[in-house]
């Protein structure tokens, strides 16, 4: 057989095979022709409002403390009312002076030195800076014992072993120390000199009390973040009187605290946030249908839709930004909050949480928010959760998952600024998004 004749016959099976295979085409399980996968999907969007899928809002505070953060506020509102003040308090200064006297080689310790000035020391970013410069710091000392742990604008010890007001809100008596003039431009550290009286209070402290500082701000507006407050002192050894040797006190540890106090008893704004942190907890009632309209019911115009699991293609839970009722904590920051499950509802505030809902933490910008009406909502992702929920209720044997949730900053304490929505309460209160399809699924022939 020649190579023409083997080619012809190659040529002739091959057709006989594109024949053969496109008859066969409409009875391929595969093959996208009408009729042989029933499809039947049609998608709707509904906006559920609160009360239609949630119950039971509450806030609850006092998670965290600010000694746990790695800064401290100093701050001062638009309306110079409201106010943030760090507090620096160190374990005291070293009992002596290493000296070396004349020509000898071997360093001695002094015990016994003489007060010439001192200097207290307190870093800022002066990269982020709210208002206008230069600012006026203030340094007061603080006169009454406090607990680093639990002090607040009108708690110097706020334990389970006992409540101690200040004197007066916001320190309690405080001993004038020094103002000085700071610009942002001229770096980071902010100087305030001791003179020989102020410098000597500090080192005759006692009867269990600390070297302590209140730092303020005056001009209003002001925002400053500061991390680390030093102060030194400037003497005299006995074992060498012509020279001028540093103490520097051990110990330091910073806190602040804030007059932003905040009403959690009322769900018409939800908080999240802030040191100590605020969260809003609820809890998600499914409705078993909801109200469609347009196609999805023909030929009728509307009617109710039954919620199952594989019925939801999306589910997100929208909630509007709003000023914070205390203007010193309203964001300054960008917020990074989170919803997750509440484990022991009946714990609540103290109750443990579960893993994050959402895929990852939204990030919310400070100029969020805003007046209501002026700010775009934000939607976290909550379909998963909602599929749980769903399939957990039409289970023969329900596992008993929570359906409770709270709204919390992603870290606890998170800074000053507390994130603020409208609540429950509210017109702009949060609702529920979910897209919806029509197809209870595809099977094949």
């Amino acid at each position: 057989m020649n190579r023409f004749s083997c080619s012809l016959r190659g040529a002739v099976l091959s057709l006989a095979a594109m024949t053969l295979l496109a008859a066969c085409s409409d009875e391929i399980p595969t093959a996208l022709g009408p009729g042989i996968i029933p499809v039947d999907a049609a998608t709707f969007q509904v906006d559920l409002p609160f009360e239609d899928f949630a119950s039971g809002a509450r806030v609850d505070g006092g998670y965290g403390v600010p000694a746990n953060l790695i800064q401290a506020f100093l701050v001062r509102s638009q309306d110079g009312d409201g106010a943030s003040h760090p507090l620096a308090r160190w374990a005291g200064f070293p009992p002596a002076v290493t000296v070396t006297v004349g020509g000898e080689t071997t360093p001695r310790s002094d015990t016994i030195w003489t007060v010439v000035s001192g200097e207290l020391l307190l870093r800022v970013d002066s990269a982020r800076v709210g208002g206008t410069g230069p600012f006026t710091i203030e340094a007061h000392r603080l006169t009454e014992l406090y607990d680093p742990g639990s002090v607040s604008w009108t708690h110097a010890v706020d334990t389970l072993g006992g409540r101690v007001s200040w004197s007066s809100a916001g320190g309690g008596a405080l001993l004038p120390i020094g103002t000085v003039s700071w610009d942002p431009a001229l770096g980071d550290s902010i100087r305030i000199p001791l003179d020989s009286a102020a410098a000597l209070s500090f080192a005759q402290i006692g009867n269990g009390m600390f070297p302590a500082v209140r730092f303020s701000v005056q001009e209003p507006g002001a925002y400053l973040r500061a991390f680390e407050a030093t102060i030194t002192l400037q003497v005299r050894p006995s074992l060498d009187p012509d020279s001028i040797y540093r103490l520097q006190a051990v110990g330091g540890g910073m806190t602040f605290i804030h007059s932003g106090l905040l009403d959690a008893s009322t769900t018409e704004v939800l908080l999240a946030g802030g040191a100590p942190a605020y969260r809003s907890s609820f809890r998600l009632d499914l409705p078993q249908t909801v109200q469609a309209s347009g196609p999805i019911c023909a030929p009728a115009s509307t009617c109710q839709f039954e919620l199952t699991p594989e019925r939801i293609l999306y589910a997100g839970l929208r909630l509007t930004p709003v000023e914070n009722p205390s203007g010193i904590l309203q964001p300054a920051d960008t917020m990074n909050l989170d919803i997750r499950p509440v484990l022991a509802p009946n714990l609540l505030p103290r109750a443990p949480l579960g893993m994050s809902i959402p895929p990852f933490p939204r990030r919310v910008s400070p100029g969020a928010f805003g007046p209501p009406q002026l700010s775009d909502p934000v939607e976290f992702s909550v379909t998963r959760f909602v599929r749980d929920l769903l399939e957990d209720r039409r289970a023969e044997t329900p596992q008993g998952l929570t359906s409770v949730v709270s709204l919390i900053s992603a870290s606890e304490p998170s800074g000053l600024g507390v994130a603020s929505f409208a609540g429950p309460d509210s017109p702009q209160r949060p609702r529920l998004r979910l897209i919806l399809t029509r197809s209870e699924g595809v099977s094949l022939p």
